[in-house]
């Protein structure tokens, strides 16, 4: 695929934080985490990734509590189970936690310990291995910094109290104890659902470089109530920043920061204080850790009166959202509905293979009528009733199992919630695709869309794409009969068809040429095949 579209704006110099003294400065390695790579096989890995070192006996303890704590996981004691497994066992040599098994801290003395994903090991920057300077450097132009407020109410006195218009690259941090900061995130990641969020979640935390709430989304502003999204419309709405300067709202911000920060941008230490320039990586101030929030259904959750909520919380945030060919997504969403329920027959996980190819289009058909339907009531929501254009549908039975416009036809909630609420720099569409197969040009256009002053570290090993449903672990065991049924009766093609109006007008809002490959003869029917297996002129229109 082609890069996506991504406007570039002037970005004045940030109002800079005083300079740190140099003096005696040293980094203080912040963050024991889980080595998240994905294991095809015991021994398929040796230590931790590079760059980074397993903790030692004396410090493994306090190692595995700080990582589980980091990850929201269950340490079922707070002591030390000390082993001594070989290389037929399951224990990796040194510090790691017993994740599928006991969920205790577990240290292997014996040196031939294979390691395996069920007992991932505990790991932190290895300063004597840390990638040179400039692979920790961002890209030139890239000036995030991390700031140290007081508290919240004196970072929105700040942010709001003097805004020219401009994004403002800083990192706003709060001490919230001896041991521990809490920052704001720089990336929310908004869907789409089955896009390949969770891989990209694995492959930022798996970098230490990224904190954010626990191992799986947080959905923070998919919950927020809508009460409080509404009060803030009327009385912190970014549309009109004057009532930003408000003490009331500035109040009311702070709030929600102080919760917001606390879940999803803690940074600590097992040391007895962390001191702000441990989070720094130089004395100009870049950040060694940023935070960051993702899920899938913020594409989906989110109306207009809450994006400019968010707005107004994190207004200097990055926005990602990563687009995937509707149909890929309606059969891997299809397949994984297989693989959690009962096969239908002794020989197959899904009744559409008993219908045959012609049935099973049929069927894919008829679903895709259905979501065009949703999505058209949901795209005159978004159009015309700015106000609270989701809550209407939160009582609608089908409003989760195909919405049209969170599963495929992007432009609409870009256009009227996302796009009004952040700037167009702010946004960046990516395709999936682009994750998977282009992998370090992908993470480079993010670093530079988010003025990271780093490069994203890529850890070989780690969860990259949406996973082949693991057939070992699914009530019906054959679920990859489908997925070969599915591509031999070109299932994604036939609820694509729908769509191909949706990736043009995403292409003209993009100002971008990629979308249209969504339209290729790869991943679309011609418009006379698609009438053949079912659809009709009304259903081949303009949404």
């Amino acid at each position: 695929m082609l890069a996506l579209a991504h406007v570039a704006l002037a970005v004045a110099a940030p109002h800079a934080p005083a300079a740190l003294a140099p003096s005696d400065r040293v980094v203080f390695p912040i963050g024991w985490s889980l080595d998240l790579r994905v294991y095809e096989e015991p021994g398929q890995f040796t230590g931790c990734p590079d760059g980074q070192r397993n903790a030692d006996e004396s410090e493994c303890l306090a190692a595995v509590q700080e990582a589980t704590h980091a990850l929201a996981l269950t340490l079922a004691s707070n002591d030390l189970d000390m082993v001594d497994a070989g290389a037929d066992g399951w224990v990796p040599s040194g510090c790691s936690y017993s994740r599928g098994h006991s969920r205790r801290a577990m240290f292997n003395r014996n040196p031939a310990g294979r390691n395996w994903g069920s007992y991932p090991l505990v790991c932190i920057e290895d300063e004597a291995r840390a990638p040179v300077a400039d692979e920790r450097q961002g890209p030139a132009g890239s000036t995030l910094v991390a700031r140290e407020f007081s508290d919240w109410a004196a970072y929105y006195e700040w942010r709001w109290g003097g805004d020219d218009g401009v994004r403002k690259p800083v990192v706003p941090c709060v001490r919230s104890s001896p041991q521990s900061f809490d920052c704001l995130p720089s990336l929310i990641t908004i869907g789409a659902f089955k896009g390949g969020t969770t891989g990209l979640r694995y492959k930022l935390l798996a970098s230490q470089q990224w904190v954010t709430r626990g191992e799986n989304e947080g959905n923070f502003w998919g919950e927020f109530p809508s009460t409080i999204g509404q009060t803030a419309d009327s009385d912190c709405n970014i549309a009109n920043t004057s009532t930003l300067y408000q003490p009331a709202c500035q109040s009311k911000l702070a709030r929600i920061a102080h919760d917001y920060a606390g879940k999803f941008g803690k940074i600590t230490t097992s040391a007895e204080r962390l001191e702000f320039r441990d989070l720094l990586a130089d004395e100009d101030n870049h950040p060694r850790k940023l935070a960051f929030d993702d899920s899938p259904i913020y594409l989906d959750d989110v109306g207009l009166p809450t994006a400019q909520l968010i707005r107004s919380v994190v207004p200097d945030a990055q926005i990602l959202l990563l687009v995937r060919s509707a149909g890929d997504v309606a059969v891997s969403g299809t397949e994984m509905m297989l693989c959690e329920n009962p096969p239908y027959s002794s020989e197959h996980c899904s009744p559409l293979e008993v219908l045959g190819c012609s049935g099973a289009q049929a069927a894919f058909v008829r679903m895709a009528q259905t979501t065009l339907a949703q999505g058209r009531r949901r795209r005159e929501q978004l159009e015309h009733d700015s106000s609270n254009p989701v809550d209407a549908l939160e009582n609608d039975p089908s409003h989760r199992l195909g919405a049209f416009l969170s599963k495929g036809a992007y432009a609409w909630p870009l256009q009227h919630v996302w796009l009004e609420a952040f700037p167009t720099a702010q946004v960046l569409a990516m395709p999936s695709e682009r994750l998977w197969f282009n992998e370090s040009e992908a993470y480079n256009e993010l670093t530079t869309a988010a003025l990271l002053p780093f490069r994203i570290r890529l850890v070989n090993g780690t969860r990259t794409r949406p996973v082949r449903q693991d057939e070992a672990h699914c009530k019906c065991e054959n679920t990859s009969a489908f997925r070969s049924f599915a591509d031999d009766c070109n299932l994604n093609r036939v609820y694509n068809c729908v769509f191909t109006r949706a990736n043009s007008h995403l292409a003209t809002l993009l100002n971008a040429s990629w979308p249209l490959d969504l339209n290729s003869i790869d991943n679309v029917l011609t418009f006379d095949q698609c009438k053949d297996v079912g659809f009709s002129d009304a259903d081949l229109l303009p949404v």
